[in-house]
């Protein structure tokens, strides 16, 4: 069963809330990887700081990249879901 469209109303408010998570989201990791990168020099690589949370810096960083992607999407008239023929390369 096909879910209805979205008006563009509707659309459009989702444009921005994806778009605002995704480039706070992606401040706020940077932020953090930056304060990762700073212990590190200080500390070296026999400091506490652990390669699993650096990894995770960057997912949150991936995760941001998608949403600003999606909410440019959806900004730009388009849908999230691409149909059987998708007319973009990313």
């Amino acid at each position: 069963m096909a879910a209805a469209p979205l008006s563009p109303a509707t659309r459009r408010l989702l444009g921005w809330m994806f778009l605002w998570t995704g480039i706070l989201l992606g401040l706020g990791q940077l932020i953090r990887l930056s304060i990762a990168a700073y212990a590190w020099s200080i500390e070296g690589i026999e400091g506490g700081l652990e390669v699993g949370l650096v990894l995770l810096y960057l997912l949150g960083l991936v995760g941001a990249s998608l949403l600003v992607r999606y909410g440019r999407r959806l900004l730009r008239g388009g849908q999230l879901v691409d149909g059987p023929v998708k007319k973009t390369i990313l």
